[in-house]
Order: C-alpha cells, then structure tokens, then sequence
C-alpha cells in the first residue's frame, strides 16, 4: 500500500459527524487490509467506540486542498479534459451507510468520476510515457467504490507524481465491485451485530496501547498461561536482535564516513551516498502522554 507521502488532497464532501455512519471509498482499502487503517480500528470507530482522527488541520492535508484544484486545471489544459468540481455526497443507491466523495466528474458525454492524486513516491506506480499502467492497489478499490456508488463504466485516476502529470483510466470491474459490496455489508452487520473483530498485532500496536487504562494496584497471575511466556521471549529475542542490528548499523554508518571524508556526495557501486550538516535548532513540543509496558527475564536463583 502507499506510503505517509501519499497525500489525499480531497476532504469528504460530508462532515466528521456524519462520516461515521458511512463507509466511504477512502475506507474500502481498510476491509481488504491495504489501507491506512486495519480493519479493527475502522471498527472502533464506526461503532463509536473512538472518535475518527480530524485531518483538517493536518498540513500536508491543508497543502492537497490548495494543490487540488491546480492538478485539475493542469490536466484539463494537458489533455483537454472537462473537469468539474464535485461538492455533493454520492450514497449507494442499494446498500446503506456506503457512498463517496468525488473530487471532480469528468464530462464525456456519461459523468466519469475522477480522483486527483499528489505523491511523493513513485514506487507503487508504473507509468509508460504520461500514462499510469499500474496504480497502488487502495486507489484501485476507491475507484471501483466510485463508480459502484455512481454507476459509471469507468473513472480517471490523476496523479501528480514527483513533480509529473500522470493519468490512468481505470475501467469498471463487475467481479471486484461484487466483492467490495459484500465487504461492506458484512461490515456493517459485525457492527450492528457488536461482534468486534479482532486486531491485526502487526499493525495495531500503537492503538492497543492508546485504549490501554493501568491500574498500578493490580497484579494478575499468569503463571499458568501457555502462550504469554512464548510471548514474552519472542520479544526479548528481538530486543536482542535489533540492539544487534542498531550496533552493526552504526558501526558501518561510521566507516563509511571515514572513508567518504568531506565529501557531500560519494558514488559507489549499485549506491549514492548523499551527507549534509544539519544546523543546530531549538525543537519544542508538547509531548503526548503513552503506555510503556517492559519485559523482563527472571533471573535464576542460585542453589
């Protein structure tokens, strides 16, 4: 999936409070494990369990919302494109609490959504001249979720790519829609029916933590739990493992530097090593209160 420089530039059409009765197109990637979220926070939210993150005064979120409307008209001039500005909610019109937000309709006689895009990295991308030939796959479901609530045969996908207009028109998929459906709704009755899934440990660590409440007078007795020791040495083991990596890392990031002396840029084999001089600056912030939780081994006794 894409990266934190992968900026949505769009906001919804509809307000925070009503977002969470919705699955909008943004969020589809989330129930097929591709999105920003997991599955179990979108339902946390959804169910009103936590309240949704406000993006609005995100500032890679305020610069899309300038940025947007300078990526359309570039592509209208570009290719000719009549692009037009969407500022209604589309719901689905059979499944409730399901629609989306357009940036802009393009007009080709049919209504063609499409969705403006601006990213920093191009990894996930595959392009063949000014045309994408591949896109990230969470952009691939929105567009389908688009054209699902729309009913159009097809959507255009803009990006502003490093600097670069790029577009991919992105053709209606019957069996993919069918599947996104089907995900909504067994969504929906999970939350109606308060069976909350369960979190995805890779991911969801940082959520477990927020929603965690200490109690430092209660002491619990696992003693006979089977798993929480495997538990707890596969994470000591890493601890290990990665003061290990830190070490090793150091140690060449070291060399390499005394070998590369003044050197601002050194060109190597299969590599480019860049160095710079941060200036010193004073850094102030508030810093939020978080859980620490340690592990730690038991020492033996000795006999």
């Amino acid at each position: 999936f894409c990266t934190c420089a992968d900026i949505e530039l769009g906001m919804t059409n509809i307000s925070l409070e009503q977002r969470k009765i919705f699955v909008g197109a943004s969020e589809v990637s989330d129930l097929f494990g591709v999105g920003f979220k997991s599955r179990w926070q979108l339902w946390l939210e959804k169910s009103g369990r936590i309240e949704p993150e406000d993006l609005s005064q995100n500032e890679n979120v305020q610069a899309g919302l300038h940025m947007e409307p300078a990526i359309a008209s570039w592509a209208s001039e570009k290719w000719g494109m009549k692009l037009r500005k969407v500022k209604r909610y589309i719901a689905h019109p059979k499944i409730k609490r399901f629609g989306c937000s357009l940036d802009y309709e393009s007009q080709e006689g049919a209504l063609v959504p499409a969705e403006i895009k601006w990213s920093q990295s191009r990894d996930m991308f595959q392009t063949d001249g000014d045309t994408i030939t591949d896109a990230p796959l969470n952009y691939l479901l929105q567009l389908q979720t688009q054209m699902a609530c729309t009913g159009a045969k097809e959507a255009w996908l803009i990006v502003l790519l490093q600097g670069r207009l790029y577009r991919m028109k992105v053709a209606r998929h019957e069996g993919t829609i069918q599947k996104i459906e089907a995900e909504v709704k067994a969504f929906w009755q999970s939350v109606d029916d308060k069976k909350e899934p369960k979190p995805d440990f890779s991911v969801d660590g940082a959520m477990i933590a927020s929603l965690m409440q200490v109690n430092k007078e209660r002491v619990v007795d696992f003693t006979k739990h089977n798993h929480l020791p495997v538990l707890c040495e596969e994470y000591t083991a890493a601890v290990e493992a990665e003061k290990a990596a830190v070490a090793r890392k150091e140690a060449a990031m070291a060399e390499i530097r005394t070998i590369c002396g003044d050197a601002g840029k050194a060109l190597v084999v299969g590599f480019t090593i860049s160095t710079s001089r941060v200036k010193e600056t004073a850094v102030n912030y508030i810093r939020k209160a978080y859980v620490v939780t340690k592990v730690t081994a038991n020492k033996e006794k000795k006999p």
